[in-house]
């Protein structure tokens, strides 16, 4: 479990996930105007056995600044913040295989890279049973029942070709936690697919 005083005002980069932690988030990272994560912008506490909600100002954390926020694989539960103020910088926000009960909200969603109003977000990994984001939430983009299979993006370059981003995410069935991510981008500037 994580000290609920322990603060880190200068870290810019924290990595604890794999670690076996448990307990709440601790609400003093954000709540505290005295001794909030300023600088923080990159927060990884995935893989772990982290319970109960995110604090509601989570999302402000790092003067708003956060750009990558992982907590997927813990049991946390409830809603998930969606105050993201401003909204441009998240890139990376993972919160899959979690318990959460609420949807995302419309804030949250409105961060996605490819729906207006644009945002930086371009990677979203949530449940199905809580994503209802027009984009990463459609079958096979986003968990169901802790598996994800396929996203595939289609956007046209500048000259009138397509560029295919295909990312396959491959869990293993056996649930050893192994997995194989392939990135392999294809780009067609005679217009073909």
């Amino acid at each position: 479990e994580i000290p609920q005083n322990v603060t880190f005002k200068k870290m810019y980069y924290m990595d604890l996930s794999y670690n076996h932690l448990s307990g709440p988030l601790p609400s003093i990272w954000s709540d505290d105007q005295e001794h909030p994560m300023h600088f923080i912008r990159h927060l990884f506490l995935n893989h772990n056995q982290f319970n109960g909600s995110i604090p509601e100002r989570y999302p402000s954390m790092g003067n708003g600044r956060m750009e990558s926020f992982h907590v997927g694989d813990n049991q946390l539960t409830g809603k998930v913040p969606d105050n993201y103020n401003p909204v441009r910088f998240m890139e990376s926000l993972e919160l899959h295989r979690n318990n959460f009960t609420e949807p995302l909200g419309e804030k949250l969603c409105g961060l996605i890279v490819f729906l207006p109003p644009a945002s930086e977000l371009t990677n979203l990994k949530a449940d199905c049973s809580v994503c209802d984001c027009d984009y990463f939430c459609e079958p096979g983009y986003c968990y169901d029942d802790g598996n994800q299979k396929e996203v595939a993006v289609v956007v046209e370059d500048e000259n009138g070709g397509n560029s295919t981003n295909v990312n396959d995410v491959v869990e293993d069935e056996n649930s050893t936690g192994n997995s194989t991510d392939v990135n392999e981008v294809v780009d067609d500037s005679n217009g073909g697919n």
